[in-house]
């Protein structure tokens, strides 16, 4: 399987030399950066022909790591554990996946539910979602607030670029936080050589594994 992984991850690493919410608290050892700079799937390489109803359906995904920018100064970080997303692709919405998401920090439980998009016009990239405010009609979230998925083998783990927007009353602190986040199915997926290549892919992103945080999966409630 190591192999299969290998071979699938080296053209990807190719491709990535070639390429140029309101939901978490804040402080979570997330790189502070201009409000509104998130980035697009011109910066990151995203899958192409994206199987959104493989990847979602009703499906669990578990939080291992959050990678973070290198160059970038970050507030110190908070613990995190058992943090779960569990994926829904309505079949009366097929442009919008919700994701329900929970996880505890400083001893409280956080809970909220997303709305993403793949509505973006550039098929076959639906692995490029943007937040959006109302469902129906479809309308984004501004400013642009995506979640691009860059690599993912469906049943054992996904990365995606992740980024979010924090808005204040007083513009000089609003700011936005990148990341690349690393999914598996598997709470507590542990190869080793599969989750060194992977990081290998997030580090020629410019997150690197000397800045990340790591989940901590055991002694969890199960997910909503």
């Amino acid at each position: 399987m190591f192999s299969i992984v290998l071979n699938f991850l080296a053209v990807s690493v190719g491709l990535i030399a070639l390429s140029s919410s309101t939901s978490l608290p804040l402080k979570l050892g997330q790189a502070k950066s201009p409000y509104g700079t998130c980035k697009t799937f011109l910066d990151y390489t995203p899958v192409h022909f994206f199987d959104v109803d493989r990847f979602t359906g009703y499906r669990i995904w578990y939080v291992k790591e959050i990678h973070y920018l290198d160059n970038e100064e970050n507030a110190p970080s908070q613990k995190l554990s058992c943090y779960s997303i569990t994926m829904r692709h309505p079949n009366d919405r097929p442009k919008i996946v919700q994701l329900f998401w929970r996880f505890y920090t400083g001893g409280l439980r956080y809970e909220n539910v997303s709305n993403y998009t793949t509505e973006n016009g550039m098929l076959p990239l639906e692995s490029i979602w943007a937040e959006v405010v109302m469902q129906e009609p479809i309308v984004p979230l501004e400013p642009y607030t995506p979640m691009i998925w860059v690599q993912t083998d469906y049943d054992n783990w996904a990365i995606a670029y992740d980024c979010r927007n924090y808005d204040s009353s007083k513009s000089e602190e609003s700011y936005s936080t990148e990341s690349m986040i690393l999914f598996t199915r598997d709470p507590n997926y542990s190869d080793e050589k599969t989750l060194d290549i992977l990081r290998i892919v997030m580090e020629n992103y410019g997150f690197s594994a000397q800045n990340m945080t790591v989940v901590d999966q055991s002694n969890c409630d199960p997910p909503i």
